[in-house]
């Protein structure tokens, strides 16, 4: 046998040996989780802390969209599905997990800086990044690129910094216009006065444009642009839909006002209607764009999920959870969660009832409508109970609580699973709504059905995850 027949043999027999043993672990791993889905042995569950340090902020990915369309075209606010193909990165998360993207600002402003302090885009800066590393450590990562660059993908360009206001009131500048000048003297004394809540409120009034625009004529060099300016913030994003290597979220419009405060005395001020950076971004991305993003573990998530404790459940207690009712409470985008934890009990076996509770604007604004059809169709979802709080008689989701209080406290005391997520208010409103169910339904009082809630929670059996909408929230984004 000749040297090139012997070493085509040996390709052979490997590549036959490497697919026989990928047929054996393929059909163990089918095996393991039968008999897992039987309740016949425990599956193996990482802890929130392990799978944090696995996944967490420091452990930065890469991925490309591949779809953005309207979630609800004929909607009175239009919400986004934007889908992220990412190789490998369905063995990373679970329902309820987080996806952390770090967003571009817009090119057109990025120009308008450049422009106001009249510096070359391509000028070579170093920016260092600071990340949220595991256990309340700071990844720390520095690089050199171009200025427009750093405009682009590295810096926030809304709220100018404290240190930018400090630099543009002490230089030395000899010849400034009178007005440039009478507004560095207005400033000076605004910091010398020291009061944080007059000075945050008028940074959070002005941006980055309109100071560098009411303070033209003081030189600022391009590293001192980036050093004096906040890092662009990364925005979480709940992870609506898991496929294999694809991960889907929905991106609402957030818009909100911006009135600027004078500079001086005599300055006009106007008002802005701006949108959320991440969301703007987001929304306008075609299919193609790249970006860069992280996952971040929650401790939200169905009754098997291993959380910061370490806690895992017994078999008993999974078999009775597979078998539990299971009551999902969102309005707005906080219908994110549930779609693949819906899936998962699909995957898992589930034969409890799945009922979600949510709401929006107008019925034309259910999100994911397409999606929920198919968990509906296939016996997944059992019910769906929406509030329109633009239609009349207007409805939220915790009226629905009320109102159907009587089934809620009996499937809570059937060992049924509550699961409430999205605004801070909401949440609150939807918490005190539960206690006004057991004091009707349960006959306890104040005192007694707080600890009732509260006992609930400690089991797990009610979990709450809410954020707050506000214009610093959306400012971050």
């Amino acid at each position: 046998m000749t040297a090139a027949a012997l070493s085509n043999w040996q390709t052979l027999l490997q590549s036959a040996l490497q697919e026989g043993a990928r047929a054996a672990q393929q059909r163990w791993v089918e095996f393991v989780g039968r008999i897992q889905q039987l309740g016949l042995i425990e599956p193996g569950e990482k802890t929130f802390a392990e799978r944090q340090k696995e996944t967490g902020y420091s452990s930065l990915y890469h991925g490309t969209i591949i779809d953005n369309h309207p979630c609800n075209p004929e909607g009175e606010k239009i919400f986004q599905h934007v889908e992220i193909h990412s190789p490998g990165i369905g063995a990373k998360v679970e329902p309820g997990d987080y996806i952390g993207i770090f967003p571009e600002n817009d090119a057109d402003e990025a120009a308008i800086i450049l422009k106001l302090t009249g510096l070359d885009a391509h000028t070579p800066v170093t920016v260092t990044d600071r990340f949220p590393g595991w256990n309340d450590t700071t990844v720390t990562h520095t690089r050199e690129m171009s200025l427009l660059d750093a405009l682009r993908l590295k810096i926030d360009l809304v709220t100018p910094g404290m240190k930018m206001l400090e630099l543009l009131a002490n230089r030395e500048v000899e010849g400034l216009p009178p007005l440039t000048a009478e507004r560095q003297r207005a400033l000076r004394q605004r910091l010398a006065d020291g009061n944080r809540e007059t000075i945050d409120a008028w940074r959070n009034a002005n941006m980055l444009k309109d100071v560098l625009a009411g303070f033209y004529g003081i030189p600022v060099t391009a590293q001192e642009l980036v050093d004096t300016r906040e890092q662009l913030d990364q925005r979480r994003f709940t992870i609506a839909a898991m496929d294999g290597d694809r991960l889907s979220i929905i991106v609402s419009p957030i818009e909100y006002e911006r009135t600027t405060q004078k500079l001086i005395a005599d300055d006009p001020t106007f008002t802005r209607h701006m949108e959320g950076v991440a969301n703007r971004f987001l929304r306008a991305a075609a299919n193609g764009q790249e970006l860069d993003f992280y996952i971040d573990p929650s401790h939200f998530g169905l009754p098997w999920k291993a959380r910061e404790h370490g806690h895992a459940l017994s078999r008993a207690e999974r078999r009775a959870a597979r078998q539990a009712d299971m009551i999902f409470v969102g309005s707005g985008t906080g219908i994110a969660p549930y779609i693949p934890m819906m899936q998962e009990l699909k995957e898992q076996g589930h034969s409890g009832h799945c009922w979600l509770i949510t709401g929006n604007r107008t019925h034309k604004d259910l999100l994911c409508a397409d999606r929920l059809e198919e968990l509906r169709k296939d016996g997944t979802l059992d019910r769906i109970s929406f509030a329109a709080s633009r239609e009349e008689p207007r409805r939220y989701v915790q009226d629905i609580v009320r109102d159907e209080g009587k089934e809620i406290w009996d499937r809570l005391q059937r060992g049924a699973y509550v699961y409430i997520y999205g605004d801070r208010v909401m949440g609150r409103q939807v918490m005190d709504a539960l206690e006004q169910v057991a004091a009707t339904h349960g006959g306890l009082d104040g005192e007694a059905a707080r600890h009732w809630r509260e006992g609930l929670e400690q089991t797990g059996h009610i979990q709450l995850h809410t954020y707050r909408q506000s214009m610093e929230f959306e400012r971050a984004a």
